[in-house]
Order: structure tokens, then C-alpha cells, then sequence
């Protein structure tokens, strides 16, 4: 009996020091980071650049560990900025929720890795909200033949969509002023864009070299994840 208290005296250190180095409060290291808001509006300018900003007043979790679902949380600063402080060493995750229009939520985690009284800065967070959140919308540019090297912007003109085979659209939009266009809330297909020239009786436009009928084609994928698919070359109409 003596020898096992001995031995358990003996042990009793290093327990307590296994335990106090497992993640979580009581130490001297930091987890810090930003969380920045991505907003998806539905029908917002034409350019549709995402608007990214600081993701004030949002809730951030922190997992120390295995620990589920989450150990702490506290809410972001006006800039966006979080930071748990007298943590442990060991290894972090933090994370902030996207949220669907249908009221899902879908958590953006980051991992960190602190040692003692070190400050560890998580990855910028990224969430999304907005109307068009899951769901993908096309962008192009399309542009006037002045001659076969010159091309110039084409504000106004309308461009067509139809899904690839079809024979007529099933949408059309008129290009901003820097000829920049938009389809929105697209769903997963092969799609075929274009426009019609005045001088070619309301026909794709041709090259000179018979090649080409302008007509681009695109293929979305994964709708529900890529918020924007990038036309990679202009559409082109040839002016009367």
C-alpha cells in the first residue's frame, strides 16, 4: 500500500502538468483573427462586384480541442477584429456561420496552433449572406468590331441566354455602360450567350474568318457554391 502512494505521489505532477497543458483557459497565449461579411444583394449594380466588409457585432466560436460543439464564443468589434485571450498552448479551431436565405447555417472554421504566450492569428473568416448566397450568376463583357483589330465596349446592347441545344432564350439583359453584363440565379447547365448585329440581320456575329459565330458557352457547376462564373472572352456584335 505504501509503495502505491509513493507511486502515485510521484505521478501526481505530471498529471497535473498534462492537464494544464491541454487547450483551454488558464494560460498566457491568444487566438485572434477578422471576420469579414460577404453580401450577395439580388440585383444589385451591374458590375456586381461582391461587397466585402468588416463583420461587425457577429458571433465567433472557439473549439479548445475535441471539445464539440464549441468551448467559447464572443462577437466581433466594428472592425471585424476577435481575440480569446489566456488560452493554453495547443491547437484551436475558430469559426463564424454563413447563413442560407432558407435559414441553414454553415459554419467557416479556421485551425491555429498557439504556443505558450504566443498570439495566434487565425485566417481571415469569410461568411456570406444575401438573396443571391447560393446561387450562381454569370458575368461578361461584350463589345463592338470597329475593324477586325479594333473593338470598343458596346453600353446598351442586349444579350441573350439560352441553355445549350435550345433554339430560343430564356433570358436577356442589357450590358452597363462599360459593356459589362449580368445573368442571375443561374442554375447548374451548359449555357450559350450572345448577342445580334444590326449588320448581320439578327444573327450571332461572324468573324471575317467564318470561325467564330460569337456565341460563348458556359457550364455551370456546383450552382449552389460558386456565387460568379466568368465569361473568359468577350461577346461581340459588328455595328450597322
Amino acid at each position: 500500500m505504501k509503495k502505491h502512494s509513493i507511486l502515485f505521489f510521484c505521478l501526481l505532477p505530471f498529471l497535473l502538468f498534462s492537464c494544464v497543458n491541454q487547450e483551454g483557459e488558464g494560460g498566457t497565449a491568444s487566438v485572434d483573427g477578422f471576420v469579414y461579411q460577404v453580401l450577395h444583394p439580388d440585383g444589385g449594380s451591374f458590375n456586381h462586384e461582391k461587397d466585402t466588409i468588416p463583420a461587425q457585432d457577429v458571433r465567433v466560436y472557439i473549439q479548445y480541442g475535441d471539445e464539440k460543439p464549441y468551448s467559447d464564443d464572443m462577437r466581433t468589434g466594428p472592425d471585424g477584429y476577435f481575440k480569446f485571450k489566456y488560452l493554453h498552448k495547443g491547437t484551436y479551431k475558430v469559426f463564424a456561420y454563413t447563413e442560407y436565405q432558407d435559414g441553414f447555417k454553415e459554419a467557416v472554421i479556421e485551425t491555429v496552433t498557439v504556443k505558450k504566450g504566443e498570439i495566434g492569428t487565425a485566417d481571415d473568416i469569410y461568411i456570406h449572406t444575401g438573396k443571391m448566397y447560393g446561387k450562381t450568376y454569370i458575368r461578361g463583357e461584350i463589345k463592338a468590331k470597329i475593324t477586325s483589330l479594333i473593338s470598343q465596349p458596346a453600353p446598351g446592347e442586349r444579350v441573350y441566354i439560352r441553355k445549350k441545344g435550345a433554339e430560343q432564350y430564356f433570358d436577356d439583359v442589357r450590358a452597363s455602360v462599360d459593356g459589362v453584363f449580368i445573368f442571375e440565379k443561374i442554375e447548374d447547365g451548359e449555357y450559350e450567350i450572345f448577342a445580334f448585329s444590326e449588320a448581320d440581320n439578327r444573327v450571332p456575329y461572324i468573324y471575317d474568318d467564318g470561325t467564330d459565330k460569337g456565341i460563348r458557352s458556359v457550364n455551370v457547376t456546383n450552382a449552389s457554391t460558386t456565387p460568379i462564373v466568368e465569361i473568359d472572352a468577350p461577346v461581340y456584335i459588328k455595328y450597322r
